[in-house]
């Protein structure tokens, strides 16, 4: 019996491993020497005096790259983003250091700043590093800083691989009695799709007894499958094996491998997906087998997933269905993907989970909160770093209560909680008891109810930290429930809505601070108090509406904070140290002209905005007032908008109407400006209407938005600068609106009616399908619980929409569309032009569209008009009502039964002031009798149908080569 010996990839695959320690730079005690007070340090003067770099034993970088001695050039760069002093010093900084016969460039680079430490001027800074070899950018990272008055140093924690190519080399010999005839080798991604398209290798003879082939190719850094296809013809037959490994290419170096295979008989690829978790070093993983022999799956004992309580499996097919593997049996056959399973301390009772000292990101996926370990340390949630349930599906953690260590506290070390999006009930940072060294809690988004940066009963011997930057967070404390904190606890606060704030300085040994530095809803009328602060820099503070307790800005030492605005309603409570501005945004004089209030607190005025209107509606839904609105939920003590998920709907048409609210007796001015991100900038030189910012605003901040503007846009952003009279300051207002879009699907299987639409159609609720016939085309829809679910007939006796033409000075009349061969479009030439008509399925908020777009070819230049007519029928109703709209019109099906067809469908055609549609010249709809006669009408027929039919038309096309297009929808009501 042969057998096949095989490696896994080891000289390919680049082992992520911790590649440098903490590294500080040299240089003076205390930088550079001291100044006098009249010196440049008082006049607002850094100096930039030493840089480091954090360690990770998570670098994805390969363990064999140093940086003091691989990185042959640094370039720093620096740029001022907020100042704060008047000082004469440089505002920008750009420092490269290379390596020569003296001294590396490393060596260079910290020498230069201990010794000669660059003068900036003090405020908000942004560097970038970028570390290179050859000229090839391999590392790169960025941080934002202040930089305060004297001495400085920059830390950039764990660099970044840049992104770029490496290069792969693959040298793969063979018997050359096996049969081969060619060979391709392919690079894949991990899922299995393709990265590099499909590459045939020459075959060398290098000896004798065997053959071989060279593959080369410089992809994206990343990890790769390399796979070879063997085309073998022994004994009177054609075979086809595959041999696969795992390749991890990195930045500006080559990875390489030389492998011999000997036995090409009846090989089989195996694949693993381990699920987030990683082999150990020097594990060998089969990734071929023929079925003369068993083969032994990779032992629990090498696998390891960190927050996870260890390896549960091997499973076949579908996650976690059947039994699990231990080996693949001799006499199989096929290729095999096992997925690995993986036990976690979760109770489903009392609704917890632990991460076990593994750093953990929280992310929503709709009305699910997920959970992923990130096991590279890239800070991003990545697909195969998601919990999974006993059933290998992703766990839903909705309400669920999740601690950074262990509930059972068997955890030490750091923690590390990312909360991006989602719902959970409580965080803590530590264990339920025992100890664990420091701890994280971010907060950027979603709710939580209680977050402590400590543990629940257990003790945090170090240090803890709370950063909240968005959100919706009911109560946050730096320390413990029950433990302690022995170390200082810190609460960062830039932005979110925050009910309760609390140091927690009865359970921290060490410092207790609180610091604002952005602008956030504090407070709200159930909270007892709002906040003890430690700083307030450069930010302000607003109160939620009907706050009953007291917001208390003071230092635990009774210290006074000396920045900062304080925005609450005029019946709160403030207590204050003196140097803090309060501002009564009512009446908008400084709080000391009003005075103390009985209690000796004092009481400010209300959100300088006092509502906004945001609806997207169409001329004749503008007449009636019915629209749909934007802004539902509006806050007046909110400035930045980010987090209400502001969306226009395609269901909608017509422009977006913005309508402020202001009280002018109190304010200098009101500016306004609007910005837009493209969806599609190609199409940049061809807008159908103004660009966003060429929208004009009226003074009081009022505009109007065309959707022939915003359809072209991914998002717009709306922006209010509002300046007070007395004293002058200003306040902004941002709202982000995403622009609903229209998700195209693959319409390209047919369906047991002869139509087209998508795979597996019926399990859709809503979907739409066509079909090119007699000489033009026909969609059907379906709408689950109507009409048994069953497609239904959009024209009589689908007998399809037809087309008219006028060329110039001649009237074509009606013309036969040509059907492709794959169903999905249909061409006209003749007259000097050529029309093709292509129809396909897109999605928006669970509605399908048939949208059809014809492009009109006409290298003459003529006057071209297309006209579109049908007789029009819904299931057997044929004198279906027609109604016109402000898009266009729909045919109302009755709400009967007739003839055994339950009828509660509206066929809606979107002919204008929609998002992805040309606005027609004309349309006309009336009684079928003579209706190809009205193809180009523009006015609707005032006689009661009873027959009913239907026509549009497009006048004018000049162009060279044009599109218009439409699109239509059946639905069971018209919002």
């Amino acid at each position: 019996m042969k057998t096949l010996k095989m490696k896994f990839f080891e000289n390919i695959l680049l082992a992520a491993a911790c590649l440098f320690g903490a590294v500080s730079c040299g240089g003076l005690v205390d930088g550079v020497p001291d100044r006098s007070s009249s010196g440049s340090a008082e006049r607002g003067i850094g100096y930039l005096s030493s840089i480091s770099f954090g360690s990770s034993s998570r670098s994805i970088l390969p363990s064999d790259l140093s940086l003091e001695e691989d990185i042959d050039e640094y370039v720093l760069t620096g740029e001022l983003t907020g100042a704060t002093s008047s000082a004469q010093a440089a505002t920008t900084l750009e420092k490269t250091w290379e390596t020569d016969e003296d001294s590396p460039a490393y060596t260079k680079m910290l020498a230069e700043l201990s010794k000669s430490p660059p003068a900036l001027e003090a405020g908000s800074w942004k560097f970038s590093i970028n570390a290179k070899i050859n000229g090839v950018s391999v590392l790169e990272q960025s941080v934002e800083m202040t930089v305060k008055k004297g001495n400085n140093s920059l830390n950039f924690g764990k660099l970044s691989e840049s992104v770029g190519n490496g290069a792969l080399n693959v040298t793969l010999s063979f018997p050359s009695d096996a049969g081969v005839k060619s060979v391709v080798a392919e690079l894949l991604k991990p899922d299995g799709s393709t990265a590099l398209g499909a590459q045939n290798l020459s075959i060398v003879d290098g000896s004798v007894e065997s053959s071989s082939v060279n593959y080369s190719v410089t992809p994206e850094s990343g990890l790769y499958i390399v796979k070879f296809t063997f085309a073998i013809e022994a004994s009177g037959q054609n075979l086809s094996q595959t041999y696969t490994e795992l390749a991890r290419i990195a930045t500006g170096r080559t990875s390489s491998a030389v492998r011999t295979i000997e036995n090409l008989n009846t090989l089989y690829s195996i694949s693993f997906n381990l699920t987030g978790g990683t082999l150990a070093a020097g594990t060998v993983v089969p990734t071929t087998y023929s079925p003369y022999q068993s083969v032994t799956l990779p032992a629990a004992s090498a696998l390891s997933k960190k927050g996870s309580t260890g390896f549960a499996g091997w499973y076949e097919g579908d996650p976690y269905s059947g039994n699990p593997k231990e080996e693949i049996a001799v006499n199989s056959s096929g290729n095999k993907t096992f997925s690995a399973k993986w036990g976690y301390e979760i109770d489903t009772v009392a609704k917890t989970l632990s991460s076990l000292g593994a750093d953990i990101i929280v992310q929503a996926d709709g009305k699910e909160t997920h959970c992923y370990f990130d096991q590279d340390g890239d800070g991003v949630a990545d697909p195969d770093e998601i919990i999974l349930g006993d059933d290998g599906k992703a766990f839903d953690f909705t309400g669920y209560t999740i601690y950074g260590g262990s509930q059972s506290g068997k955890t030490s070390g750091s923690t590390n909680v990312t909360v991006n999006s989602g719902s959970l009930e409580a965080i803590y940072g530590g264990n339920g008891t025992g100890s664990v060294t420091d701890s994280t809690v971010t907060v950027n988004g979603g709710s939580v109810n209680t977050i402590y940066g400590g543990g629940e009963g257990g003790t945090v011997s170090g240090n803890t930290t709370v950063n909240i930057t968005g959100g919706t967070v009911t109560k946050v404390t730096g320390g413990s429930k029950g433990g302690s904190v022995t170390g200082d606890s810190v609460i960062n606060i830039s932005g979110g809505t925050i009910t309760e704030v609390d140091g927690n300085k009865d359970n921290v040994t060490g410092t207790s601070s609180v610091n604002v530095s952005g602008n956030v809803n504090i407070g709200d009328k159930s909270a007892e108090k709002g906040i003890y602060l430690d700083s307030l820099d450069g930010g302000y503070i607003t109160a939620a509406d009907d706050v009953t307790g007291t917001i208390v800005l003071i230092t635990e030492d009774s210290e006074k904070l000396t920045t900062g605005t304080v925005i609450v309603k005029a019946d709160d409570d403030v207590d204050v140290t003196d140097d803090v501005t309060l501002v009564d945004t009512e009446n908008h004089v400084r709080i000391e002209d009003i005075g103390k209030g009985a209690d000796g607190n004092y009481s400010v005025g209300n959100s300088p905005l006092t509502g906004i209107t945001m609806n997207q509606y169409g001329e004749r839904n503008a007449a009636s007032g019915v629209c749909y609105n934007i802004t539902e939920h509006y806050s007046k003590y909110t400035v930045d908008y980010t987090e209400m998920n502001l969306k226009t709907s395609v269901n909608y048409v017509g422009n977006i109407v913005v309508t402020p609210e202001w009280d002018s007796k109190y304010f200098k001015s009101v500016s306004a400006s609007l910005t837009g991100v493209l969806a599609d900038s190609t199409k940049v030189p061809s807008y159908p209407a103004k660009k966003i910012a060429e929208i004009e605003l009226a003074a009081d901040g009022s505009c109007s938005i065309p959707v022939g503007t915003y359809g072209w846009y991914s998002s717009i952003t709306l922006k209010y600068v509002v300046t007070a009279q007395n004293p002058e300051q200003t306040v902004t207002y941002t709202f982000p609106i995403e622009v609903s879009r229209l998700e195209t699907l693959n319409a390209t299987e047919e369906q047991d009616n002869g139509y087209y639409s998508v795979p597996d159609a019926t399990s859709y609720d809503n979907m739409t399908s066509f079909k090119f016939s007699n000489g033009g085309v026909d969609f059907q829809g379906r709408i689950a619980g109507v009409n048994g679910g069953n497609w239904t007939n959009t024209t009589y006796n689908s007998g399809s929409w037809h087309y008219y033409l006028k060329v110039g000075s001649k009237t074509v009349g009606k013309i036969t569309l040509t059907p492709s061969g794959d169903g999905s479009y249909a061409t006209y030439s003749g007259e000097g032009i050529t029309l093709t008509v292509t129809a396909g399925v897109q999605m928006a908020d669970d509605i399908s569209y048939t949208t059809l777009t014809h492009k009109i070819d006409n290298p003459k230049g003529y006057n071209v008009s297309l006209g579109v007519c049908a007789d029009t029928e819904i299931l057997k109703a044929d004198d279906v009502p027609i109604v016109e709209t402000n898009y266009g019109y729909y045919l109302d099906g009755p709400k009967s039964t007739r003839d055994g067809c339950a009828i509660d469908m509206i066929l809606v055609m979107y002919l204008r002031n929609s998002i992805g549609v040309d606005d027609v010249t004309g349309l006309w709809y009336g009684n079928y009798s003579g209706y190809e006669s009205h193809v180009w009408d523009s006015t609707p027929s005032s006689e009661k149908i009873t027959d009913s039919a239907a026509a549009f038309h497009w006048d004018n096309i000049t162009g060279t080569s044009e599109t218009r297009t439409i699109r239509m929808a059946l639905r069971k009501t018209i919002d």
